[in-house]
């Protein structure tokens, strides 16, 4: 698997929460995408990013479901912003940390990069930091997409 190490300091996403059970993930959030293009959600995102920021693109955030563990997380279709939330958007703060960003050249290859994470991080330097992990959209002339992935060094005792 292609990656690379990113370090970051502070930053905000806004959003909008939807609640997904684990099990049916992969049918649940291609749902939620088809959805949100329905009601112009990304247009709304785009204008509220921030442009600076080296996550950028249309952000799927998966929060508070133990990296598959637990049988529903939440799942956050939102942007790198600066900005207040409004309306039913949503607020995360995230502190500084590390990040294995892969890259993939399809959408669907996100899904494949999730089902080999933990072969990855078995085998790696490298443990799952307690932060929700992104899936990183970008735009289509770049022709790929990215899973930022919370890290931290593994500790020997």
């Amino acid at each position: 698997m292609k990656y690379r190490i990113e370090q970051f300091d502070e930053f905000s996403i806004i959003g909008i929460k939807y609640c997904v059970k684990t099990k049916n993930a992969f049918n649940e959030v291609p749902e939620i995408w088809a959805e949100a293009k329905e009601k112009g959600i990304f247009e709304q995102l785009w204008q509220i990013r921030k442009t600076a920021h080296k996550i950028r693109g249309i952000l799927g955030v998966c929060a508070n479901g133990d990296f598959g563990k637990n049988e529903e997380f939440d799942y956050i279709l939102a942007i790198v912003s600066e900005q207040s939330a409004s309306g039913e958007m949503i607020k995360m703060d995230f502190p500084e940390s590390s990040w294995a960003v892969f890259e993939v050249q399809e959408p669907e290859g996100i899904q494949q990069i999730w089902e080999r994470l933990m072969d990855w991080i078995s085998s790696s330097d490298y443990e799952l930091a307690n932060l929700p992990a992104i899936e990183c959209y970008l735009p289509i002339e770049e022709n790929k997409n990215e899973l930022w992935v919370p890290i931290h060094k593994k500790t020997t005792i």
